[in-house]
């Protein structure tokens, strides 16, 4: 499915990639990337997500750290879909896919943890 919104955490001072991750895809869609939520304030982009509709598939980029937090705030639970409920440093090839029914609410079914198996032993 072709994302119709792209977020990426903000940048900081010490870390771009987020948005850096998913600017070629933006540039290539034709998608602005939308970068003003901070990675520890996933309560207001989850927020944003539900007041105004964003498209049928949306593609989030976040920094490690923070991708249990936004999993919660999106109704995941993070311990389901990461080891020990945490993003590993060393892994750059996983996607989180959530499912959201008609009302908003998550499908847990539905919910994985893909391996794009970008790096050796992936």
């Amino acid at each position: 499915m072709r994302p119709e919104s792209l977020f990426a955490a903000a940048d900081s001072a010490a870390s771009h990639r987020p948005r850096l991750t998913i600017e070629p895809l933006g540039k290539a869609l034709g998608l602005k990337i939308d970068g003003r939520f901070n990675e520890k304030l996933s309560d207001d982009l989850v927020r944003a997500l539900r007041t105004r509709p964003h498209g049928r598939c949306i593609l989030i980029a976040w920094r490690h750290g923070g991708i249990p937090n936004l999993l919660s705030a999106l109704g995941a639970d993070p311990a389901m879909l990461l080891p020990e409920g945490k993003w590993p440093d060393a892994v750059f090839g996983w996607v989180i896919v959530l499912r959201f029914d008609h009302e908003g609410r998550l499908i847990p079914s539905e919910t994985k943890r893909i391996s794009e198996k970008l790096m050796p032993g992936d």
